[in-house]
């Protein structure tokens, strides 16, 4: 007899080089999630916990694969992404929110995390001072 569990969509667990070791173990997971567990995935660096075990991360899609990419706590990418504007810390909300969506982006279409690491900063520096020089800013 056939067992029809509704629509699925599947959620594979992945690894990287910055994936804590003792979360390596998990990297091969597949679970099938329904609709409404797509939908609750968190945005952004959260944790998931499956069967009593956090595991935290990130959701993202590369190649119509739905991933969760595991990633320490606090995450590199948001330490830099935090340190960006410096010392006062992000004050235009648009601002961040299109710096934010950008770099998830930029995760999602398979740009590893070193290299996000790395360039961003120098691209957000290189906006800083064009903007510096159009208003002769010193």
């Amino acid at each position: 007899m056939p067992l029809d569990l509704g629509p699925r969509t599947l959620l594979y667990l992945v690894v990287d080089s910055a994936t804590p070791e003792q979360f390596h173990a998990y990297g091969d997971l597949v679970l099938p999630l329904t609709p409404a567990e797509v939908a609750a995935l968190p945005a952004g660096i959260d944790t998931l916990t499956i069967a009593g075990i956090t595991i935290p991360g990130l959701k993202r899609t590369v190649n119509d694969r739905l991933e969760w990419l595991i990633r320490p706590l606090p995450d590199p990418i948001v330490t830099m992404f935090n340190a960006l504007p410096g010392q006062l810390g992000w004050v235009d909300t648009a601002g961040r929110d299109t710096w934010a969506n950008i770099g998830l982006e930029l995760l999602n279409r398979g740009v590893p995390p070193a290299d996000l690491i790395v360039g961003y900063p120098a691209l957000y520096n290189g906006a800083v001072a064009n903007y510096k020089a159009q208003h002769g800013i010193p």
